[in-house]
């Protein structure tokens, strides 16, 4: 019995130092990367600010903790709904998840990490007034994640959660979150 807490414990402290890190490159790492190289990019193209200071950055300061809010929301739904976790790793205890999750932020749309992600990045253009990180980096980071979403991992959940997952594809929005309710 000791025994099986001591487990259940170390798994879920597993889980946990795998979300923090999963935030730490996504959530932070990835929109540094798109400021840098979309300033980059501005210093050589000779673009200017996409909006005076200081309504940049009272735009981007929600868009960054809703973004930021997304992808904690997300995760925890799939620790605890799921079981497992978004970049499953069994060698270092991240088990993937074994019940597919539809509710929570995955009613809204079927990535909300990603949406997530896809919102701190843009926040971060907008707060560091980076017009090349804004239309070149940030949407170039879009395009490549969602290759990835449709050649890999739709067609992973697709095997494994077979025609419920099919459903799920048909009725929920990849990226943009779905703000309405369907149907009652």
């Amino acid at each position: 019995m000791q025994n099986k807490q001591s487990e259940n414990a170390s798994e879920k402290a597993n889980l946990v130092w795998g979300s923090i890190v999963n935030h730490l490159i996504f959530g932070m790492g990835v929109p540094i990367l798109v400021v840098l190289l979309g300033k980059r990019v501005d210093k050589k193209t000779g673009w200017r600010k996409i909006l005076p200071t200081p309504w940049n950055i009272v735009l981007a300061i929600p868009l960054a903790f809703t973004g930021a809010f997304f992808r904690g929301w997300s995760d925890y739904y799939l620790m605890n709904v799921g079981k497992g976790h978004a970049f499953s790793s069994p060698e270092h205890g991240l088990p993937a998840p074994t019940n597919m999750v539809t509710e929570g932020p995955y009613r809204l749309c079927r990535n909300p990490m990603m949406s997530g992600t896809f919102m701190i990045n843009f926040s971060s253009s907008l707060g560091f007034n980076s017009p090349g990180s804004l239309f070149l980096a940030s949407p170039l980071y879009m395009l490549i994640d969602n290759l990835l979403v449709r050649r890999k991992e739709e067609p992973y959940l697709e095997e494994k959660f077979g025609e419920a997952f099919t459903d799920y594809m048909r009725e929920v929005p990849r990226f943009l979150p779905r703000l309405r309710r369907q149907g009652n």
